[in-house]
């Protein structure tokens, strides 16, 4: 894989019911050792470098999202997910985000329902997200949390949490 295996990275998420549904997939599936268990979140960018985030970033507003469709790839952090429009606050995000990147990051925002190499869970996605109604909703985001990574140990840990201002 060509990724950095550890290093510092933004999550951001949302109150919504719709987080708190595609939150259950994830734990059934965890529950059964299908995917790895992580808190449902909102991917812009993947590495930055966190001192600068810290130095520049507290004054971002929430903004509200449009979830598209359930989409899958050959790739262990996006087997299956959720593709999210890029409306003009997400763009705006990543491109404030890549002023501190700490390694290029393609620019494709997602919320990924599931870490896992397994195939075969898909039917399963796609099953609770016709059941739970997750495809074309809309929700807002309103915390954002810098996390550090350790991806060969599956952890991620929240270092500091941000409520996003209205």
């Amino acid at each position: 894989m060509s990724y950095f295996k550890k290093g510092y990275s933004i999550w951001l998420f949302s109150d919504s019911q719709i987080f708190r549904k595609i939150q259950i997939i994830n734990n059934f599936l965890s529950f059964f050792n299908l995917s790895k268990k992580f808190q449902i979140h909102l991917t812009i960018h993947g590495h930055i470098n966190k001192n600068l985030f810290i130095r520049n970033f507290k004054n971002i507003k929430n903004f509200k999202i449009r979830i598209k469709k359930l989409k899958y790839k050959k790739d262990f952090f996006m087997n299956s997910y959720l593709e999210v429009s890029k409306n003009k606050n997400i763009k705006n995000l990543y491109f404030r985000f890549n002023k501190i990147k700490t390694r290029n990051y393609n620019f494709s925002p997602h919320i990924s329902i599931v870490y896992s190499n397994n195939k075969y869970i898909r039917p399963f996605i796609k099953l609770f997200s016709i059941i739970f109604k997750i495809e074309n909703n809309e929700c807002v985001i309103n915390k954002l949390s810098i996390i550090k990574f350790d991806e060969t140990n599956f952890k991620w840990k929240v270092l500091k949490t941000y409520t996003l201002k209205s």
